[in-house]
């Protein structure tokens, strides 16, 4: 490796570098407000990152950041971080720079409190990684489940088939399966739905009475979401929350993308009290009714399947789909200090995960 290059832990400064980095070497553009937030305004602290220096010019070239987060790991609560933006500058690659900074993020991570880390990651990525042994990775799912409801099945159609004649052969086709297979029941409301513009108390008493339901999660605190869905400032979630008077029994989190053409209605995050299974069924009804509303082709909501939220799911016609999980990310898990054993942690039955547990939506 070339004397010039410093592997170091990143100092106050080196922001606008990584940002200069960051754009020539990531396709979605972000600026300093969405960097201060992701690094410097987690509730569970600071981002842990470490870089590549050339000496002498202040500039960045290669970057890796590890997200701090609390996770329910079963009884107790403990520090987990997640993988982000880790990169090369294009005319420093094949020179084992990265590996250089993987080493020293090891280094930092072996010193901090960090249990396990957990990557949404791409194929070319976890092959590498698994392969390597990077941090001890393990693979947790080839694809976590992802549950589909078609809302404009030609609009889907139409991005696979330029001529309007096969669009709507296979639309009237596809209308009928999907008739069959994707029935809901007529579900009357039975709880006070509304959309919320901000995360009260009543998150903090809800997370303590769902925090039991499944052994691995995320800590669904009110600090976190506000966090995670309200002050983030490169997107706009729409958040709906089911309440009996002023208890407070679930809520859903949505945002619409567009990906290839087709406009996605994403449910990023789901949480309801399990003896409450009305709360889910109404929740999910009002996400249907706000993605149609919004003129969506397919909602999608990744999900494992040993969940309590998997049954109405079904009965509001969402259907498991295998052949969606090929542009979904495998996920990875790298042990470092946790006290439970890894067949535990990589039990994907333990887990409930969900697209908002990532920095991709």
């Amino acid at each position: 490796m070339n004397k010039n290059i410093t592997i170091r832990e990143y100092r106050d400064g080196d922001e606008a570098s990584i940002m200069k980095l960051r754009g020539l070497v990531l396709s979605s553009p972000k600026d300093i407000d969405w960097w201060v937030w992701q690094h410097k305004l987690n509730p569970a602290g600071e981002a842990q990152i470490a870089v590549a220096e050339l000496k002498g010019e202040g500039e960045i070239i290669a970057h890796e950041c590890l997200m701090p987060l609390k996770m329910k790991i079963g009884a107790n609560v403990g520090l987990v971080a997640t993988s982000i933006d880790n990169m090369v500058h294009p005319d420093y690659r094949g020179r084992g720079i990265y590996k250089k900074v993987r080493n020293k993020m090891s280094e930092l991570t072996q010193k901090s409190d960090i249990q396990f880390i957990y990557n949404f990651t791409n194929e070319i990525a976890a092959r590498i990684n698994l392969k390597m042994g990077a941090m001890g990775a393990k693979l947790l799912f080839k694809r976590i489940p992802v549950w589909i409801k078609p809302i404009r099945l030609e609009s889907i159609i139409a991005t696979y088939f330029k001529n309007k004649i096969l669009t709507f052969l296979f639309t009237l086709s596809g209308n009928g399966i999907l008739k069959l297979i994707t029935r809901s029941s007529n579900y009357q409301v039975n709880s006070n739905v509304r959309e919320v513009k901000a995360i009260d108390e009543r998150f903090d008493v809800l997370w303590e009475k769902v925090s039991t339901q499944h052994k691995i999660m995320l800590v669904r605190d009110r600090a976190y979401l506000d966090w995670r869905y309200v002050k983030k400032p490169d997107a706009e979630y729409t958040i709906y929350i089911s309440e009996d008077d002023e208890q407070l029994l679930g809520y859903i989190i949505l945002r619409n993308v567009k990906y290839n053409g087709i406009k996605i209605g994403w449910v990023c995050d789901m949480m309801t009290i399990s003896k409450e299974s009305s709360a889910a069924m109404d929740l999910i009804s009002k996400a249907i009714r706000h993605f149609k509303t919004e003129i969506t082709d397919i909602i999608l909501f990744t999900l494992p399947q040993k969940t309590n939220l998997v049954l109405s799911l079904h009965k509001h016609g969402f259907i498991f789909a295998s052949r969606w999980q090929r542009g979904l990310n495998p996920i990875t898990i790298s042990p470092i200090a946790s006290a439970y054993p890894e067949s535990f942690l990589l039990n994907p039955n333990n887990w409930y995960l969900t697209r908002g547990d990532s920095d991709l939506i």
